[in-house]
């Protein structure tokens, strides 16, 4: 299934950054009519031709969008460590026309879960977790005792939980900056189950949040600095962290809203939290996160019979979109593809494997639905 249609669905569920690329090509980049130059490098010298036609048809896809300005933000097309594109266009601060680089880090939105999954797997290799291990096993004083007794580690890892998601208590308790797992905890803890545990699915941010401070308890250590030694280290990922999005570092995409009528962008930052959670707001690079594509394929960071447990679907949670534990488990065949999105005011974002082909897409952008439209569209286009 596409990622355009998982785009449709999802556009606003997921928590989740434009515009100069970078390019190894054996000439100098071509500017786009009416956008920055790109700062882009690839392996162009060494792709066979049916390589190079589809990188070159990709560029000419993205940089369309540039010039349109519908999109801004970072791309990265590879089949195994061979990049067949790799670039960013746009700005990264419209207000000061500071351009976009491969140095510039986005909001990941949701694609943050899967730093979570492949803890979670890398626990349950180790003997300290199984998947059928109840809230109340790892946490025995949460407050809610129906989640306490019913809820398993494979229910908030497919979002059939029942714990309703946070997104809309924080808007209705005033954005709240929240700065910590427990803070999230605060939005939905009090909250009544949307279900009984296991019986349906709905995507819930919450139920992430739960399996974060599971791992907590489990390593003794917060939540970022366990992702931090247990992913991003091994995957060699410098880049990756969770930042502050209401006030910005100097490497950091600002998210850009929808234009209005006027064609006017406003900053997403005070529509999002502050400091990101287990289940989204996580920033990276293109480089970094073909790092972590790499990584999580060659037994680096989980096994590859985990790898596949983690990506392959355990249920729909809409017709045609599976979902295994917090990755996406799309199409079939040679375009199978797994992976995960990323959206919210001024975030999206795009990762997917395709694991029959080798294809690695990334699409990181700080206009909002910008990377669904473009990843859709280079899906497509791997799809021929």
């Amino acid at each position: 299934m596409p990622i355009l249609i998982i785009a449709l669905l999802f556009t606003g569920l997921a928590l989740p950054p434009v515009c100069a690329a970078a390019q190894e090509s054996a000439g100098e980049p071509v500017p786009v009519a009416g956008a920055p130059v790109a700062d882009q490098h690839d392996d162009s010298d060494t792709l066979s031709a049916d390589d190079r036609d589809l990188a070159d048809r990709a560029r000419t896809l993205v940089e369309g969008h540039v010039a349109d300005d519908t999109f801004s933000g970072a791309v990265l097309l590879a089949r195994g460590e061979q990049v067949l594109l790799r670039g960013a266009w746009g700005l990264r601060d419209r207000d000061a026309e500071d351009p976009n680089t491969l140095d510039t880090r986005f909001n990941l939105g949701s694609i943050t879960k899967t730093f979570t999954a492949v803890t979670l797997g890398q626990l349950v290799e180790a003997g300290e977790l199984d998947w059928h291990t109840t809230v109340g096993e790892v946490l025995p004083d949460y407050p809610r005792r129906d989640v306490h007794e019913q809820v398993t580690v494979a229910m908030l890892a497919t979002h059939s939980s029942g714990i309703p998601d946070y997104w809309s208590r924080w808007d209705r308790a005033g954005r709240p900056a929240t700065d910590g797992l427990h803070e999230y905890v605060d939005l939905f803890v009090k909250r009544r189950l949307d279900f009984k545990p296991g019986t349906e699915s709905s995507y819930s941010n919450s139920g992430v949040v739960v399996l974060g401070l599971m791992i907590e308890a489990l390593t003794g250590e917060d939540y970022y600095e366990v992702v931090r030694r247990r992913v991003f280290e091994p995957a060699g990922m410098e880049r990756t962290a969770w930042l502050p999005i209401r006030e910005p570092v100097h490497d950091q995409a600002i998210g850009y809203e929808k234009p209005d009528r006027r064609g006017h962008r406003g900053n997403g930052a005070d529509e999002n939290p502050g400091r990101g959670c287990p289940a989204g707001g996580s920033y990276s690079t293109v480089d970094d996160m073909h790092r972590f594509a790499l990584a999580l394929q060659d037994g680096t960071l989980v096994s590859p019979a985990m790898f596949e447990l983690l990506t392959t679907k355990k249920l729909d949670l809409h017709p045609g979109v599976g979902y295994g534990y917090l990755f996406f488990d799309l199409g079939t065949g040679d375009g199978r593809h797994v992976g995960h999105d990323g959206g919210s005011a001024g975030v999206n974002a795009e990762f997917y494997l395709f694991p029959a082909t080798g294809h690695v897409l990334i699409v990181l952008a700080n206009y909002e639905q910008a990377a669904d439209l473009v990843a859709g569209e280079l899906t497509r286009l791997l799809l021929e």
